[in-house]
């Protein structure tokens, strides 16, 4: 049984290397406009910290341990935001809520698949994280119904260019949560950790 010195460098390489790497993606992408509260970029430092903090305290401790990290990471993450911008808190949770979910089917469908290589499990966590995206968006945009209504070809391309950046945030983070765990199968292995956790969830 891994020691609580152990689960926690667990969590920390978990964390680092895969919200590091998603980070340090959109970086080369956009550069520092992914620091930017108010730029669609942003969702780099957003979704990255997000999946990033639920993989590595799934993986280590328990999915109700991953529920309360990231609702402590939501009332943390309002802070980038302007105290009077209501409007933020709800497009906020809804991010939060959408991104980690998508991680946690794609991990699902990995799990229960044939196909659990470095590569599928990239490719699904891109795809999965670029439809949930574009929910997201057009959930959002229906607090705003009679822009969709007067701009519907403009709305149409935010939903695809929100799906777009949801891909390759999915790439960014795919990688590095791969690495992360490239480097910590070194030192122990927790697979029946992470079956036992989807078990439990399921």
């Amino acid at each position: 049984m891994a020691t609580t010195e152990l689960r926690t460098k667990q969590i920390a390489t978990r964390f680092l290397c895969s919200a590091g790497t998603a980070i340090a993606f959109g970086f080369l992408l956009f550069r520092v406009s992914i620091f930017v509260p108010s730029m669609t970029s942003f969702q780099f430092v957003i979704t990255g910290i997000t999946i990033a903090l639920f993989h590595s305290v799934l993986r280590s401790l328990t999915i109700r341990n991953a529920l309360v990290a990231l609702l402590v990471w939501y009332f943390v993450s309002l802070a980038f935001f302007e105290p009077q911008n209501r409007w933020m808190y709800l497009a906020n949770l809804a991010y939060i809520v959408g991104v980690s979910g998508a991680y946690f089917l794609s991990i699902l469908f990995v799990t229960k698949s044939n196909f659990k290589n470095a590569i599928t499990r990239v490719l699904s966590l891109t795809v999965i994280l670029a439809i949930v995206n574009a929910l997201i968006m057009a959930f959002l945009l229906l607090f705003s119904w009679h822009v969709v209504i007067t701009h519907t070809e403009r709305v149409l391309r935010a939903i695809l260019s929100n799906a777009k950046l949801g891909a390759l945030i999915g790439v960014g983070l795919g990688i590095g949560i791969e690495i992360a765990e490239h480097i910590i199968t070194r030192h122990f292995d927790d697979k029946a950790h992470l079956s036992e956790a989807l078990t439990n969830a399921t």
